[in-house]
């Protein structure tokens, strides 16, 4: 049969010296636990502090981690977007200069170029321009198109990011 703490306490408070001994020693070890109680609420509050700058040390590196891809994914993007404009602009040229083609009979000569979709300067029968609504010199990233006939064929190019023709990036 088991015995409750309580019952334990209500038997050995009755009467005998060994009991009221037990009832201090349990008393006494009540307020030792209530010292290190206190004793503890130091150390607990040196836990819960550093806790708390774990805690803060994390967010700020996550913020600061999530900024940066963010910033970086921004520029990739922007340069997407910087690319899709160029190649919207190339293509516009291809449709005029074809439009240009079916007008004349030939496409613009290296000598006048791309303004020749603009204006009829070299004086080509048939000409029936402007060809472009706008005029767009450079690209997207301030450098002027080129405009080559290869094998007879117009082909209008774009140097790209890195600014310089003939490289990996140029756009067609």
């Amino acid at each position: 049969m088991r015995q409750t703490a309580l019952s334990w306490l209500i038997r050995e408070k009755r009467g005998s010296r060994y009991g009221v001994q037990r009832i201090s020693g349990i008393q006494l070890l009540e307020r030792q636990d209530k010292m290190s109680t206190k004793q503890l609420s130091g150390r607990s509050l040196i836990r819960v502090g550093t806790t708390v700058i774990v805690v803060v040390i994390i967010a700020v590196s996550l913020y600061i981690y999530y900024a940066s891809r963010a910033v970086s994914g921004g520029a990739k993007y922007r340069n997407m977007a910087t690319q899709q404009h160029t190649a919207a602009v190339l293509n516009s040229f291809k449709t005029a200069i074809q439009q240009y083609t079916k007008d004349c009979g030939s496409p613009p000569s290296e000598t006048f170029g791309l303004s020749a979709l603009m204006t009829n300067s070299g004086g080509v029968s048939g000409w029936a321009g402007p060809y472009l609504k706008w005029k767009e010199d450079a690209d997207a990233w301030g450098t002027p198109y080129r405009y080559k006939l290869i094998d007879g064929k117009p082909v209008v190019i774009s140097a790209g990011p890195d600014k310089n023709f003939e490289t990996r990036d140029d756009l067609q």
